[in-house]
């Protein structure tokens, strides 16, 4: 196997990163995967955990909302953690803590399954989308490099996206991402990553709002947990291109002294963020505002630009521009 698809970073010059790239979920959603936390909660494979745990009070405090239009699994999981509600008295059966740290590891392993079930269904349809698709435009552009970084927040594996979108083989370099939360898939470096690490919880960011008997839902004290270097690598990045990542407050941490860095002072970084229309561009604003930010102030202060994905499959010549702009950073 070539050499350089697994050793992309080394002697990498760290005060130069040239493009950074954070793939959040709706980018995998673009590409037609059904990885939202509403698509797990109504799968048979959420339906099979209730029906054999149908005593449990953590799945019964998930399950009853589960008809919102809106659902977040890990939010649902701090919530439950901070509620005075869920923490029992000296004379109360101590067992229900283990069978919710039981239920949480199995939430955690039908995720899994579902993940690794709709990436096998859906092989066949990534192998052959079409040249116009936007996923496969961005991919195509994307520049596999030394002065660049990859970093995704999904459970999928994007060297298996990359691959099968652009007919990559194993022989090919290939973008090297760090995945935040860990993924699903085959093993990749035994070094990094064992297969199925994924880092379902609450962020450390909460750990004084939730109760200690739930301190093992922190992402952190998961064991497959991994540190990354992406907080350097957006201080030093000149480009930074977010495609699907709605920079929501479970993740802010990631994010906030970077976007105030920027907030600060002019710079001539250029801030790319992709996501699919305008309902989802006034949500991430919402988010940066939620980070103290003050948006005029930003525009003016970098290079920031959306590109909203519906608007893309409509208008062609957007897209070729879309096209010039990746392949430009």
């Amino acid at each position: 196997m070539n050499n350089e698809m697994t050793s992309l970073h080394q002697d990498y010059p760290q005060k130069h990163i040239k493009t950074l790239y954070i793939i959040g979920n709706g980018f995998d959603i673009e590409l037609g995967y059904p990885t939202r936390y509403s698509d797990f909660i109504s799968s048979k494979e959420w339906c099979e955990l209730i029906k054999g745990n149908p005593s449990s009070r953590l799945l019964s405090f998930i399950d009853k909302r589960k008809t919102n239009n809106w659902f977040d699994l890990e939010t649902l999981l701090l919530e439950f953690a901070s509620d005075n509600k869920n923490v029992l008295t000296a004379k109360e059966d101590k067992y229900i803590y283990k069978e919710d740290k039981y239920i949480y590891n199995e939430i955690c392993n039908s995720l899994i399954s579902y993940i690794t079930r709709i990436v096998e269904e859906k092989q066949e349809y990534i192998h052959k989308l079409e040249e116009e698709n936007i996923i496969k435009v961005f991919l195509n552009q994307l520049h596999v490099s030394q002065y660049c970084r990859y970093y995704t927040f999904n459970y999928t594996s994007f060297e298996y996206i990359y691959r099968s979108v652009t007919s990559k083989d194993v022989f090919d370099n290939v973008p090297e991402f760090t995945y935040i939360h860990g993924f699903c898939g085959d093993f990749l470096n035994k070094d990094k990553y064992c297969s199925n690490s994924i880092v379902l919880g609450i962020a450390d960011q909460h750990e004084k709002d939730i109760n200690q008997e739930f301190h093992y839902m922190l992402k952190s004290n998961n064991p497959k947990f991994h540190g990354s270097n992406l907080l350097s690598d957006l201080a030093i990045a000149e480009n930074v291109v977010i495609f699907g990542h709605s920079l929501s407050k479970m993740d802010s941490a990631y994010f906030v002294d970077f976007f105030s860095s920027l907030n600060k002072a002019k710079n001539n970084k250029t801030v790319i963020i992709i996501t699919k229309d305008n309902d989802s561009e006034v949500l991430i604003k919402h988010n940066l505002r939620d980070m103290g930010l003050n948006l005029q102030k930003l525009y003016s202060s970098v290079k920031l630009r959306f590109y909203k994905t519906d608007d893309l499959r409509k208008d062609k010549k957007g897209l070729h521009e879309f096209r010039d702009m990746l392949n430009q950073l």
